[in-house]
């Protein structure tokens, strides 16, 4: 996650990238796995509060160029799909909160 501006506007721009340290081996090599699914919900559903009472919200550039979802048999388990469902969910909720 990064803070910035375009054209004089400030931007929250966030990404998922790999992450040889990730404790899930598909996730290390730059799928998006459960930690990815959760982050990406935290950050943005964090953006959304942030710029509440804010009269113009931020918008959000969300870089998510992966090869895959990590279709690992421990990410199965932990439920791989709610977190990436929470993501999802999160991003519905900036756009109707007026993110950009």
């Amino acid at each position: 996650m990064a803070d910035g501006q375009i054209n004089g506007e400030n931007v929250r721009f966030i990404a998922v990238v790999p992450d040889a340290n990730n404790h899930y081996p598909r996730a290390a090599g730059g799928e998006v796995g459960l930690l990815e699914g959760w982050t990406l919900a935290k950050v943005v559903n964090e953006t959304i509060a942030a710029d509440a009472d804010q009269p113009v919200k931020r918008p959000i550039v969300a870089v998510i160029d992966v090869p895959s979802q990590a279709y690992g048999r421990r990410e199965e388990a932990f439920g791989i799909h709610q977190a990436l469902a929470g993501a999802a969910g999160a991003y519905a909720k900036a756009r109707l909160a007026a993110t950009r």
